[in-house]
C-alpha cells in the first residue's frame, strides 16, 4: 500500500504536468506567469502576387523573462492560394524590416479558398529584451487569390509559467521516491499485550494470580527460617471441675447422675428435669 508521502509527491506532479499543459500547450495563462494582447481586428489585404505584405498582430511589453511566445490570427481567401508566414520583430533596436523569428516559417497550399483559418505560430526560445517591441505577420502571397488577415492576438508564457510546473513536477517525483523508500523500510516489531485474564507478575511468594482464589495448601517459601525450638509433645490435660455436692440429691432422668433434688436442670448433660 502507498504511504500518504508517495501519495502527495504522485498528485504534487500531476499538478505540475496539468499547469505546464495549461500555460504553454492549451495556452491559457494569467499573471505572473504570462498574459495576452488585447485582440486586433482591422482587416489587413495582401494581394495576390505580393512578397513581404506585413500585418501588426500585437505590442509586447518589455520582459527580461519571457520564454515562450504564440501568435494566433484567422486569414481567410476566395480562391485556391499559396502563401508563406513568419513572424517578426521590431523596435528601435531592430528597426524596418524588423528581426525574423526563427522556426515560425509556415506555409500554405490550397486548391480551394476558404473563409477562415486559425493559424497559430508558436516559438520556444528565452528572449532577455529590455524594451518593448511589436510583433509583425509577414505574408508571401504566390497564388492568385487575395488574403485577408483577420483577428489576431499575441500570448506570452513568462519564466514563471515554465519554472513553475517543471518545479512541481520534480518535487513531486522526489516526494514520491522518498514516500516508496520509507514504505519498504522494516517496521519494528510490537510487543503483544497481555491478556486481562492471564498470568500477571505479583510480589506474593507464592506467584499465583491476582484474580486466583487463594489456595488452600499453601506452600512453604523457600527463604522462610524455621525456628530452632523443639516442639512439645505433652499432651495438654482438660481437669473437669467437680459440681458441688449440697442438699438432697436425687438421680437424673437423663444421665443418670446425682443432681440436686431443687434443680430445674441437670448440671450435667443440661436436661430439663421439671
Amino acid at each position: 500500500m502507498a504511504s500518504k508521502l508517495s501519495v502527495l509527491g504522485i498528485g504534487l506532479a500531476i499538478i505540475g504536468i496539468l499547469v505546464f499543459s495549461l500555460f504553454n500547450i492549451v495556452w491559457i495563462v494569467f499573471p505572473p506567469f504570462g498574459g495576452r494582447t488585447s485582440d486586433v481586428t482591422n482587416e489587413v489585404t495582401i494581394s495576390a502576387g505580393t512578397s513581404d505584405g506585413e500585418a501588426l498582430v500585437g505590442t509586447v511589453p518589455a520582459s527580461p523573462l519571457m520564454l515562450n511566445l504564440k501568435v494566433v490570427f484567422i486569414f481567410s481567401a476566395d480562391n485556391a492560394y499559396s502563401c508563406d508566414f513568419q513572424l517578426f520583430l521590431k523596435n528601435d533596436n531592430y528597426p524596418h524590416p524588423g528581426a525574423a523569428l526563427e522556426g515560425t516559417l509556415r506555409s500554405y497550399d490550397k486548391p480551394d479558398g476558404t473563409s477562415g483559418k486559425q493559424i497559430s505560430l508558436s516559438f520556444f526560445d528565452p528572449l532577455s529584451i529590455g524594451e518593448s517591441f511589436d510583433i509583425y505577420i509577414k505574408v508571401n502571397n504566390y497564388g492568385s487569390s487575395t488574403i485577408r488577415i483577420l483577428t489576431r492576438r499575441v500570448v506570452v508564457v513568462q519564466f514563471l509559467g515554465v519554472l513553475t510546473p517543471i518545479l512541481l513536477l520534480l518535487s513531486g517525483a522526489i516526494v514520491a521516491v522518498v514516500g516508496l523508500r520509507q514504505g519498504k523500510a522494516p517496521k519494528p516489531k510490537r510487543r503483544k499485550a497481555t491478556p486481562a485474564s492471564g498470568w500477571e507478575p505479583t510480589l506474593q511468594w507464592g506467584g499465583g494470580s491476582s484474580g486466583a482464589k487463594p489456595s488452600t495448601n499453601k506452600k512453604r517459601p523457600k527463604m522462610a527460617i524455621s525456628s530452632t525450638k523443639p516442639k512439645s509433645s505433652q499432651k495438654k490435660t482438660v481437669v473437669k471441675k467437680a459440681v458441688p455436692k449440697g442438699g438432697a440429691q436425687a438421680g437424673c432422668k437423663f444421665c443418670g447422675k446425682s443432681v440436686p433434688s431443687n434443680a430445674f436442670f441437670c448440671p450435667h448433660c443440661y436436661g430439663k428435669l421439671r
